[in-house]
């Protein structure tokens, strides 16, 4: 029942006043946009798993993708986005948030505030751990504004957690 509210919602809201050929138009560009996000984060799972094995170093940090963040009014202010590129530059605050996640498991979400770092106020962040048959090696994530699409990050970024896992796992065999 939920999921046709959920799709009973897209439609009136996405799609209102639009032929079936446009819809279909639509929905067709919509579904490629998303095949090659996903494509993207099967990729850097790859890379990433890959780093994983070959290297056993501590603080080790990816960032990619931020020049999405300028796509975005809440990161429109030169202040703004000073401060946020610099807290990802630095990685500090990012290890710290990093760290505390990869202690619990599933998909934590650190919604504003509760980042405890003004670096990243008004910022969420979703993060998951991934492990090999040792345990938690590390933690993934996605940060943006606090406005976020979360029905649509978490899953992602659960998945791309899990397929990383099972990428190291298989690699210690």
């Amino acid at each position: 029942v939920r999921d046709l509210e959920q799709i009973s919602h897209y439609l009136n809201h996405e799609m209102t006043g639009l032929s079936i050929p446009k819809v279909r138009e639509k929905i067709a560009r919509e579904l490629k946009a998303e095949r090659i996000r996903y494509d993207e984060l099967q990729k850097q799972a790859l890379e990433l798993s890959s780093v994983a094995l070959q290297e056993e170093s501590e603080d080790l940090v990816f960032v990619s993708g931020t020049s999405l963040m300028l796509e975005q009014p809440e990161f429109s202010t030169p202040d703004r986005m000073k401060r946020i590129i610099q807290a990802l530059e630095s990685k500090k605050t990012l290890i710290e948030l990093l760290d505390r996640s990869q202690a619990a498991q599933g998909v934590q979400i650190f919604i504003g505030s509760q980042s405890e770092h003004t670096e990243i106020e008004g910022c969420s962040l979703v993060t998951a751990s991934f492990s090999n048959k040792k345990g938690a090696i590390g933690t993934l994530g996605v940060i943006g504004p606090v406005r976020m699409p979360y029905s649509q990050v978490i899953p992602i970024v659960d998945f791309t957690a899990q397929l990383v896992s099972r990428i190291l796992e298989r690699e210690a065999e």
